[in-house]
Formats: structure tokens, C-alpha cells, sequence
């Protein structure tokens, strides 16, 4: 891989990734069939870059301009770089997605709880409006153990539902016989203490 010199990954963006897990998926992408060239004046942003102004975005929330100003390139250029490398790591990143398979012998105590990923406000779909955060999106919600390891994420799921109902209509398995518990907020163990899937016995805490 040709390392840029001028930028580390720990430099441009603050993703949930280490230094060894950015290499490892920049020396992935570099070598992968589907990696299209994105140029822009007379030179070529490197892939690092493209990849960790992608990060950037998906991570911080940034709007394009500004990812613009930082790496050095028009907005339509962050754009289709964007466009590209979203789903170019989605695809590579599919087969490392945590399932409740993964955690079938686990033994200690899972923290679950939700978390909105906002987008658009769409007109025609209503039901991605979070009355909670008071702005559109889908939620998604994630289980991981007390070193904050991820264990778990659901498929995202319209931002206007409850997240007990995003549990419910997911494969998350009930705890009941479980070699684990569920801890969650106080709002999420009201409702998830009142409902068959999630019984009292089964080891769910606050």
C-alpha cells in the first residue's frame, strides 16, 4: 500500500476504527475489484483519503462543504466520493457484522440500547420522523458488553418506533435461558419487564 505521508488516519477523523483496522480495510479496498478511481483537478485524491473522508461523514455527521474544505476538493467531489465508498465499504464490511449468533456462549451482562441515524427528511415517509429527537431518521439498536465491545447491531428500522418494538421485530433472542442478561435505560426496562419476550426472570436489569 502507498502510505500518504502527510496524512495519518488518526488525523483527519475520529471513526470508531483503530490505526490497524483503517489500514487493514484502506489495504482491502486497494486491492478489491470494485474501487473506482474518483479525480478531481490534476490530481487524485489517494484512496486513504477517500476512505477516511467517507468515515468522516458517515461517523461525524459532516455536511459535504466542510468535508470539502478539509481534504481539499469541491463539494461535488466529496459527494461522488461519498456515493462511491459508502457502499464500497458497507459491501467489504457485511461478512464482520456482528449477529446473536455471536454471542450464543457469551456469559456476562449485554448493554442494548437504541440510537437514530439521521438522513433526509422525507415527505412521503412519515414514519421516520423521531418524535424523541425531533428530527427523520432510521434507528438502530446495538447490544455490547461491559468493555464496550460490540456484539450486536439490529437492521435499521423507521426512526418513529419505540426501540422495545425495534427489538421485538428483530432477530435479537429473548434473555429467558440465556447464559447472559440485558442491562438497558430505565424507559426500555419498563416496557421490556411488561411484555412475554422480555420476562422479569430472564436477567434483564436496570
Amino acid at each position: 500500500m502507498k502510505k500518504n505521508p502527510t496524512n495519518s488516519p488518526t488525523t483527519k477523523t475520529t471513526a470508531p476504527l483503530n490505526d490497524t483496522q483503517l489500514l487493514g480495510l484502506i489495504e482491502t479496498i486497494e486491492h478489491c475489484d470494485q474501487l473506482a478511481d474518483v479525480p478531481y483537478g490534476q490530481r487524485t485524491l489517494t484512496v486513504e483519503d477517500r476512505v477516511l473522508l467517507t468515515l468522516d461523514y458517515l461517523s461525524e455527521n459532516r455536511t459535504e462543504q466542510a468535508l470539502a474544505t478539509t481534504y481539499r476538493v469541491s463539494q461535488p467531489t466529496v459527494s461522488r466520493i461519498i456515493s462511491t465508498f459508502t457502499d464500497l465499504i458497507a459491501g467489504l464490511l457485511e461478512k464482520h457484522r456482528p449477529t446473536p449468533a455471536d454471542f450464543q456462549t457469551f456469559a456476562g451482562t449485554l448493554v442494548v440500547d437504541g440510537t437514530l441515524v439521521t438522513c433526509w427528511d422525507w415527505r412521503d415517509h412519515h414514519d421516520l420522523y423521531s418524535g424523541k429527537h425531533k428530527t427523520t431518521g432510521l434507528t438502530l439498536q446495538v447490544a455490547c458488553d461491559l468493555d464496550g465491545h460490540l456484539m450486536w447491531v439490529s437492521d435499521p428500522k423507521p426512526g418513529s418506533w419505540h426501540d422495545l418494538r425495534c427489538i421485538r421485530e428483530s432477530e435479537f433472542p429473548a434473555p429467558e435461558g440465556q447464559s447472559w442478561n440485558v442491562t438497558a435505560d430505565k424507559g426500555a426496562l419498563q416496557d421490556l419487564e411488561c411484555v412475554d419476550e422480555f420476562p422479569e426472570s430472564a436477567g434483564v436489569q436496570q
